[in-house]
């Protein structure tokens, strides 16, 4: 060990014995005889920082022992436009972010027996803009007619500021209806997801697909009338079949809410920051994950058949969104489904010019699931218009 070899070098009787890990940097616990340790180790600090590679090592001391803290480094965030630039996607993909050999990490909604999603982390985790993510990822590969979005924000109301990385969202031209808000609008709306499901079981359709993104869902179960909590467990057992599928947002996967039946037909887990070894075996199904050493802000594993995948989560700012969405909403068409969601909801106008302020700086009955697309790391020959109008963007940036 560096630490080790660093003390042996300064004649520094001390080995380390043990430690742990934080969200932000980890912690070495020493073990020495010497009561002159704390000068000496105050001098090689400098040296330490060098060996370990670190930005900043702290030494202090507490218990009686020596402990010497080195921060972690911050992972750089992912732009999901330079993903979506860098590789060829098929229709119907979210983009969910890199994996740590800096190839994407997807889900494939194109493939018949996608399964439905679990999302788990702790506030910070970065759990509503990896919704976010999901979202623009899936209409910027795909048309209306392969995909449709449903995004819920239960804590909110009209009344009530609703979640501002969500909130962009209602512009997106594949939205089935408005963002919906709280129990009462969820419930109509789910409830006819569930009539629709019926209707697309009997006439053996699945297109489009609808995925319905639903953030703190352990949140909108603990309060929902249980007409609401059938509806949503009709959709999670029978659901993929007829080509809609769950994204559950929630803060713990052993949340009460969440029975056991549901759990078990939410097989993909996208697990965030979580608080210990336990609620990390919960949230994964997998005894040592490590998914309590994530670091939140999008450091995310995606779990399936027993299998993790560490990736960091794509992320776009809003002007980059305004720019999506200017291009997109010229695309918009009549919704395809079997017939037409109609509910006490506000209509959505066209986004207005967005004015930047310059002062803010595949998956298988679970046993041949794989985040990672073989893709070649080459643009496509044939890029639309929107990936064109970034092209342009970026120039005139430059």
């Amino acid at each position: 060990m560096q630490i080790e070899k660093v003390l042996k070098r300064h004649n520094v009787s001390a080995q380390v014995a043990g430690g742990s890990v934080e969200p932000r940097s980890i912690i070495f616990d020493l073990q020495s005889h010497l009561t002159t340790g704390w000068d000496r180790l105050l001098e090689i600090k400098e040296e330490l920082m060098l060996a370990l590679g670190a930005a900043n090592v702290e030494v202090n001391q507490a218990n009686g022992r020596f402990h010497i803290q080195v921060d972690r480094p911050n992972e750089p965030p992912v732009a999901l436009l330079d993903l979506l630039q860098a590789f060829v996607f098929n229709p119907m993909t979210a983009v969910l972010g890199v994996s740590e050999d800096s190839r994407p990490v997807l889900l494939e909604f194109a493939n018949r027996r996608m399964p439905h999603v679990l999302l788990v982390g702790e506030s910070g985790a970065g759990k509503t803009a990896l919704l976010r993510t999901m979202a623009v990822s899936l209409a910027m590969t795909s048309r209306q007619s392969q995909v449709q979005l449903v995004v819920i924000d239960p804590r909110a109301d009209r009344r009530a500021r609703i979640d501002p990385l969500l909130a962009p969202l209602d512009y997106l031209p594949h939205m089935l209806a408005p963002l919906t808000v709280g129990p009462s609008e969820t419930a109509d709306l789910l409830n006819f997801l569930v009539g629709e499901m019926g209707y697309r079981i009997k006439t053996q359709t699945s297109l489009p697909a609808i995925v319905v993104l639903i953030d703190r869902a352990d949140w909108l179960l603990a309060h929902a009338e249980p007409g609401l909590r059938d509806a949503i467990m009709q959709l999670a057992q029978r659901g993929e079949g007829a080509g809609i599928y769950l994204v559950l947002s929630v803060r713990q996967a052993d949340d009460s809410a969440l029975a056991s039946m549901l759990k078990a037909n939410l097989p993909v887990r996208l697990v965030g920051q979580v608080v210990d070894a336990n609620v990390a075996r919960m949230a994964t199904g997998l005894a040592y994950s490590q998914a309590e050493q994530l670091l939140g802000e999008g450091d995310f594993l995606a779990v399936a058949s027993g299998n993790a995948t560490h990736f960091q989560a794509a992320f776009l700012d809003d002007y980059e969104l305004h720019l999506v969405l200017e291009q997109l909403y010229a695309r918009q068409a009549p919704p395809l489904l079997a017939q037409p969601y109609v509910g006490l909801l506000p209509e959505v106008e066209p986004p207005q010019p967005f004015v930047r302020d310059e002062t803010d700086l595949r998956l298988g009955d679970s046993d041949d699931f794989d985040f990672i697309a073989d893709l070649d790391a080459e643009e496509d020959e044939e890029e639309d218009e929107l990936l064109l109008a970034f092209d342009a963007w970026g120039e005139s940036q430059a």
